[in-house]
């Protein structure tokens, strides 16, 4: 009969709770393409890590064309969406990066349900949005003396 032996407790002490995280690699801003201006203009602004901006965009982005396509799966079809989780600390400024971005997604909306638009007088308001959004990021704003980059020079 086979006897089960015990294996021996070795205490290893107090272990911490928290570590610390290695520095991660630099975020590859080069590769968001189209959203690559609004994203340097939003970080210039806000002065957040990168990251956090790049990944609202992507997020805002996913959300903009959530309604023009599906995902095709083995159970039907589903919305093509996109979910983020942004883990950072608290003051590293995560909701005005999002609230810079969702600007011009909040004026579309408000846009496209106005009473103008229900009555077909605002034929595009696509063409609203994409005007307020040129216009403030042609504005540009000073940050400590410097241009944010993000106006025409």
């Amino acid at each position: 009969m086979n006897v089960v032996q015990p294996i021996p407790l070795i205490s290893e002490g107090p272990q911490p709770l928290v570590q610390e995280t290695p520095e991660g690699v630099p975020y590859p801003v080069h590769a968001l393409g189209p959203l690559r201006d609004a994203v340097e203009a939003v970080h210039a602004v806000t002065q957040a890590p990168v990251a956090i901006p790049a990944q609202s965009a992507l997020a805002i982005a996913s959300l903009a064309v959530q309604g023009f396509a599906n995902v095709e799966a083995l159970g039907g079809s589903s919305p093509l969406s996109l979910y983020c989780l942004t883990i950072a600390r608290s003051g590293e400024r995560k909701s005005s990066c999002d609230a810079k971005l969702m600007a011009a997604l909040r004026t579309y909306e408000r846009a496209s349900h106005s009473p103008a638009a229900r009555n077909g007088k605002l034929a595009e308001p696509t063409r609203l949005m994409a005007r307020r959004t040129r216009k403030h990021f042609e504005r540009g704003q000073k940050i400590k003396g410097r241009k944010t980059g993000c106006g025409k020079s």
